[in-house]
């Protein structure tokens, strides 16, 4: 039998890749290995294969979202910003996001991403022809899309989406804030028949916010066990992970490859940037 030491694996990541590998980091990217996992195999999809990732502003998702598309050349990421966009609007934005590059010579209505990309047709283009040009895209690629600010998305766009993964067979993530899951929940029935297409639920809560900022603290070089304590604490009031990369940065940039700072002066720099006591 093989012992994997996962401290000393995920230590090694780290190294490699230049990032900090919190727990709630490794739970994300599980979630969405294992949705992956399942569609490169020849196994049938079922109507569980998507997931969703919840939790409150500032945790972490939106930094992992895009550090793992990027990361990845076969993952799509689209945030959503405009909560009043309508089913024609966001998928031409998601169409539009899509590197033209990407898309297989051949595909029906291939010239819209070209299109699109360079600003084109956005108004005019017909929404019937964007959603199959968006469904032989992922039907012909398996890429996986990345939904970020999900609450945001109207139902009839949620139902669309799902359309195109059930008959696509592309896995898809939702990613957003706590009123995500209320929204498409376990035993939500709207969008009708969207939230059985999620397979498993990732919530990253104020707790794990606190542990993934010592984490980070201790990743970033600070060794004051009470400076970590306290950047924990703060994570939980000022924006998790936000608060933590914003106060380092300030160092950083103050004293440069100066020894990490002790309690007193994290207070005194979060003082300066107006973080409330």
């Amino acid at each position: 039998m093989k012992i994997v030491d996962l401290t000393k694996e995920r230590s090694e990541r780290e190294k490699a890749e230049g990032i900090c590998i919190t727990q709630s980091v490794e739970r994300m990217e599980n979630a969405i290995g294992l949705v992956r996992s399942f569609d490169y195999t020849e196994i049938r999809r079922t109507a569980t294969d998507n997931i969703a990732i919840t939790g409150p502003a500032g945790c972490g998702k939106t930094t992992f979202l895009r550090s793992y598309a990027h990361r990845n050349k076969d993952a799509i990421y689209f945030q959503v910003k405009d909560r009043k966009a309508t089913f024609p609007r966001f998928m031409r934005k998601i169409a539009a996001a899509i590197d033209p590059d990407m898309v297989p010579y051949g595909i029906r209505n291939y010239s819209i991403f070209y299109a699109l990309n360079n600003g084109g047709l956005l108004r005019n283009t017909d929404s019937v022809m964007v959603s199959d040009a968006l469904f032989e895209f992922f039907k012909a690629t398996r890429c996986t899309l990345i939904v970020d600010e999900a609450q945001n998305v109207r139902p009839d766009t949620l139902d669309a989406l799902r359309q195109i993964a059930d008959h696509s067979g592309a896995p898809m993530v939702f990613a957003g804030n706590e009123t995500l899951y209320e929204q498409i929940g376990p035993g939500k029935r709207l969008p009708e028949q969207f939230s059985s297409r999620i397979g498993a639920f990732v919530n990253v809560t104020v707790p794990d916010m606190q542990d993934d900022a010592e984490q980070l603290a201790r990743y970033l070089g600070v060794k004051d066990k009470d400076a970590i304590e306290y950047l924990g604490m703060k994570a939980r009031t000022c924006g998790g992970l936000r608060f933590v990369a914003r106060l380092m940065a300030a160092f950083a940039k103050a004293y440069g490859s100066a020894l990490p700072p002790a309690l007193a002066d994290m207070k005194d720099m979060a003082a300066l940037l107006g973080f409330p006591e």
